[in-house]
């Protein structure tokens, strides 16, 4: 046997080996390198290089959180009484709502006057809660054991021109019927990262509030499945945007759509 010529091919095997190990130690080191890339601690490195600016903290308290089962009523509103002065039809899942005499309301706007006058008027109208307001709408969302179902909005029709007035509004209202096993929902900064990673929020734009509850991809059929999303709102070129990520997968389930 020929001991030189074998010493040298075990050299160079392990040579081999010793190479595929390193690169293999590279490979494993640079994907972990790109996972750790968008963690918690380098977010606010992307936001910068990005010029999003962000008005919210990226961290949140571990929370577990359930599927709701809803069912969607609007003609059930119908037979409640105290809706005097309203003209109300159904259409799919809404109800609408026109007032016979439109009303005043203060400007700039005042939330506790609104809702003594104006909301307590609406069935159920204790369970929504003030949202935000638009040049066109004064929108309200309904919430359940203190968190926001998204899709259970209340948007009172705004008219200037003179007098800034209410006409009317168009309620979404959802009856939880039951709730299923809790789960622990996804970080904050898990639903940043997903945004960012598809290059959903654009540049210069300002991350403006983030907030945990309730959306169904499905919107229409009156029996729906309730999932915990985080719904983060940006503000770009002036316009206030909206998108819902899953608090469960962190999949997106509503890319930015204006508010």
């Amino acid at each position: 046997m020929d001991w030189s010529r074998t010493k040298t091919i075990l050299i160079a095997a392990f040579l081999v080996l010793n190479i595929f190990l390193g690169y293999q130690l590279w490979e494993k080191k640079t994907r972990v390198m790109e996972l750790a890339y968008l963690n918690e601690g380098s977010i606010e490195e992307v936001l910068s290089l990005r010029d999003i600016e962000t008005e919210i903290e990226l961290t949140s308290e571990p929370l577990d959180m359930p599927q709701l089962n809803a069912t969607v009523l609007t003609h059930e509103l119908l037979e409640i009484k105290g809706n005097e002065g309203q003209q109300i039809h159904v259409q799919k899942d809404q109800l609408t709502a026109s007032f016979t005499d439109t009303i005043d309301i203060f400007d700039p706007f005042d939330e506790d006057a609104f809702e003594e006058d104006i909301l307590s008027t609406v069935t159920y109208g204790d369970q929504y809660v003030y949202d935000h307001t638009n040049h066109q709408s004064i929108e309200y969302v309904q919430y359940y054991n203190d968190f926001p179902i998204f899709l259970g909005t209340l948007s009172f029709n705004m008219e200037s021109g003179g007098p800034t007035v209410v006409t009317g509004y168009e309620q979404v209202y959802y009856h939880v019927v039951n709730s299923g096993t809790e789960q622990t929902v996804l970080p904050l900064f898990h639903s940043i990262r997903t945004l960012l990673d598809n290059q959903v929020i654009p540049p210069f734009s300002t991350i403006k509030e983030a907030q945990l509850g309730y959306y169904s991809q499905v919107h229409e059929g009156e029996n729906q499945v309730l999932t915990p999303v985080w719904r983060i709102i940006i503000e770009v070129n002036d316009q206030r945007m909206q998108a819902f990520v899953n608090a469960y997968t962190g999949a997106i389930e509503s890319d930015f759509m204006q508010q």
